[in-house]
């Protein structure tokens, strides 16, 4: 439940860490290395995660509202539960196998 909010996590690692409620509104975490962390319950809307590696993190019931995850390897993520409204993607973008960007509200760009 660590509060987050604008900070400047450009290329941080952060593989594995536990951010399970984590206030991230606005942050910047392009390129951030965020393999296997747990983000469950998260509040990332707004945040920028561009290039960012999300590789089998845990983002159950996470907030992505408005998220830039253009270019974000999710490859392997749980994603059961987590909000993606107008979150943006590009063709670089990488899901989870089966995860519908579409239907989950996002936006390509």
């Amino acid at each position: 439940g660590s509060d987050f909010g604008d900070a400047y996590l450009d290329g941080a690692d952060l593989r594995e860490a536990t951010l399970r409620a984590a206030q991230l509104r606005f942050a910047v975490l392009n390129a951030a290395k965020l393999a296997g962390a747990t983000l469950t319950g998260a509040v990332l809307d707004s945040a920028s995660l561009m290039d960012a590696d999300l590789s089998g993190a845990d983002l159950g019931w996470a907030d992505f509202t408005e998220a830039n995850l253009c270019r974000a390897n999710l490859s392997g993520a749980k994603a059961e539960g987590a909000w993606f409204r107008r979150a943006r993607y590009d063709a670089k973008t990488v899901f989870p196998d089966g995860f519908d960007p579409v239907a989950a509200g996002m936006i390509s760009v």
